[in-house]
């Protein structure tokens, strides 16, 4: 009874962790940059932030800003991971504004413009997905619960379990 009571237990706490860690994807995504000095690309160490805004110039800044310190630059080229949280990309256009100094030294500066955040090719084709999918769009293995509760669904394939849950 006590092992039983301790894997229910182990259980909750898996369970109460899991929107955190078990969801498909994070709110993070990669932002690559290209720094010039004078019109030279840039190399060095350089410190940098981030914030995301609603639009071009004006407007509200949207969470928190973003600071990177100590970021490498290579003929130009910085790469930073940006994590603005939830809700940030509802599907309106967002804008990022990119502050620099030398790395450790003296005031930011403002880069102009800020940079518009566009979607990747995949985000746009899930925006658009609604409605009944082709079977060929469901294709793959998973790992949650999948209910066909329409009397029209049909199951091919292969099932491995207990069966301990399937209902007619």
């Amino acid at each position: 009874m006590k092992n039983h009571t301790l894997r229910l237990v182990l259980f909750g706490i898996v369970l109460s962790l899991c929107p955190s860690l078990c969801s498909g994807q994070g709110t993070a995504f990669t932002y690559q940059g290209r720094l010039q000095i004078l019109g030279q690309p840039a190399a060095g160490q350089y410190d940098f932030t981030y914030s995301l805004f609603d639009t071009n110039s004006g407007g509200s800044q949207l969470g928190n800003t973003i600071t990177n310190l100590g970021v490498s630059v290579t003929n130009g080229l910085f790469t930073a991971v940006l994590d603005f949280g939830p809700g940030s990309f509802p599907g309106a256009m967002r804008w990022l504004e990119i502050d620099v100094r030398t790395n450790g030294g003296g005031s930011f500066a403002t880069l102009t413009p800020r940079q518009p955040l566009t979607p990747s090719p995949y985000a746009i084709t899930a925006e658009n997905l609604n409605g009944t999918l082709s079977s060929g769009g469901l294709a793959g293995n998973y790992g949650h619960q999948v209910s066909l509760n329409n009397p029209g669904n049909q199951f091919t394939g292969t099932y491995v379990g207990n069966g301990r849950h399937l209902q007619t």
